[in-house]
């Protein structure tokens, strides 16, 4: 079973309409006198800065997506605090159903430094990045391998390696394509 999303969705906005840049909320501010300000939520929180530039639609879109989801592929993400409440989503919909899968691409993860003979250091090493973001995700280190299944860590240095073809070989495959209809 495979299906498509028909559009990106754009949390925090894009080139042409307002990036939003900021922080989850008004607790992370570090000034006192600024956590006391709830008219700067409207500059500053991510969810506020949305609805107030009439984009709060991405942040019902992005709850009912992760919803209805079965698998989450996370590429070039941060799990920063400025994005809690988002990962408190995952997190829930991690717990609601063991079915899901939480697939992360991390860059540069180390793994092609372990060869075939070292496979059970390169399955600690996995473990150890799965520990890391259950961590991340608010886990209990006492959860963590309840939810080992359900996370899997791929380096995406490769990812994006691609090779091109070379015309003359696009030439050749078209030549030969012509002696066989000749």
């Amino acid at each position: 079973y495979v299906e498509a999303i028909d559009k990106t969705l754009n949390i925090h906005g894009t080139l042409n309409n307002s990036i939003i840049i900021g922080i989850d909320s008004i607790e992370q501010f570090k000034n006192e006198n600024l956590k006391k300000d709830n008219s700067i939520s409207k500059y500053c929180i991510k969810s506020a800065v949305n609805e107030y530039i009439g984009n709060e639609k991405a942040e019902n879109d992005f709850v009912s997506l992760i919803s209805s989801s079965r698998i989450i592929y996370a590429y070039g993400l941060s799990f920063g605090k400025s994005d809690k409440s988002r990962w408190d989503i995952i997190t829930q919909w991690l717990k609601y159903d063991n079915r899901h899968k939480l697939i992360i691409y991390k860059y540069q993860t180390g793994f092609e430094n372990y060869k075939s003979v070292y496979k059970p250091r390169l399955l600690d090493a996995i473990e150890e990045l799965k520990d890391y973001y259950l961590e991340l995700l608010g886990f209990d280190k006492s959860e963590y391998e309840s939810y080992y299944d359900q996370i899997f860590v791929i380096d995406s240095d490769d990812v994006l390696d691609f090779k091109l073809i070379h015309d003359e070989t696009i030439d050749e495959q078209e030549e030969s394509l012509e002696v066989c209809t000749a």
